[in-house]
């Protein structure tokens, strides 16, 4: 895949930007990170004046933002409300989002990564049993929240990226 930055500030009419679309229709672009897509769409919108288009123009400047961003319809109208009621795009903190409370801690990650390592990583109903066993039958305290996790937990656990071991090496 070829990356390619592309400066459409010189671009001044929504009936260029429908050309453009006309144009690029077999491609398809990705916005390097959400700050940098967040503020180019703030841009397009206010350099367009989004908010007093006709609506044949919102709509090519809908399906421009779309394509460029490669976001859904739904996304990019929620942004445009949202750019409209603020009058800047900004990521906000989701502080209203339901979190749940972390059982497992890293340390317990890092045991778990320990236990798979030493044991070829078995599956979870035996990985689990070390688990109990450590625990309940030779009293390890370090085990103790480990022995009581699910069996579908542990290969959540093993997906996650809170901790990076490299492999170890077998000689």
């Amino acid at each position: 895949m070829n990356k390619l930055i592309m400066m459409d500030h010189k671009i001044k009419t929504v009936s260029n930007l429908e050309n453009l679309l006309k144009a690029v229709v077999n491609l398809d672009f990705q916005l390097i990170d959400k700050k940098t897509t967040y503020d180019w769409i703030d841009d397009i919108l206010k350099r367009f004046n989004y908010m007093s288009a006709s609506k044949k123009h919102k709509g090519i400047l809908k399906r421009y933002i779309m394509k460029m961003t490669g976001y859904s319809g739904r996304q990019v109208k929620r942004l445009i409300k949202k750019q409209f009621q603020t009058g800047k795009l900004t990521i906000s903190k989701s502080s209203n989002r339901c979190k749940f409370k972390n059982i497992y801690t890293k340390k317990d990650i890092a045991l778990l990564v320990k236990t798979d390592n030493l044991h070829n990583r078995l599956n979870g109903l035996a990985t689990k049993k070390i688990f109990e066993t450590e625990h309940f039958t030779y009293g390890k305290k370090k085990y103790e929240r480990l022995s009581k996790i699910s069996i579908a937990h542990i290969y959540n656990l093993r997906k996650t990226t809170t901790l990076i071991f490299p492999p170890k090496s077998r000689q």
